[in-house]
């Protein structure tokens, strides 16, 4: 027995196939509305009101749900990513030996990139 599939993957598959005048989304969403509504962040509520909707009307609430989702998601991953290399930097500047010369390029590096990070003297 495999694996299940993803609701929010299969979502995305549907979405790629939706047919006009069809109504395999508000079936889908009739099956699997309330992990997709945990999964979109909604109430279970606002999916299941559109249950009874064409795939034409549907599809385009339920693209838009998902590229929020996957813009929420990359915007933290950017922000663990950039506090994870912050971290890093910080930590290699107060074990690093440094020079004047090398600190000074680092600070000036740092503060056009913007970042306030303590580098020591």
């Amino acid at each position: 027995m495999g694996r299940p599939r993803s609701s929010l993957a299969e979502l995305g598959r549907m979405l790629r196939v939706a047919e006009p005048g069809s109504n395999n989304l508000g079936y889908y969403l009739a099956e699997a509305g309330e992990d997709l509504a945990v999964q979109l962040g909604v109430e279970a509520e606002t999916l299941a009101g559109l249950v009874e909707l064409p795939d034409e009307t549907i599809a385009p609430m339920l693209a838009q749900l998902l590229e929020h989702r996957a813009s929420e998601r990359m915007a933290a991953h950017h922000a663990e990513v950039r506090d994870a290399a912050m971290s890093a930097a910080q930590r290699l500047g107060a074990t690093a030996i440094w020079t004047n010369d090398a600190a000074g390029r680092i600070r000036a590096a740092l503060r056009d990139a913007g970042h306030g990070a303590h580098v020591p003297s």
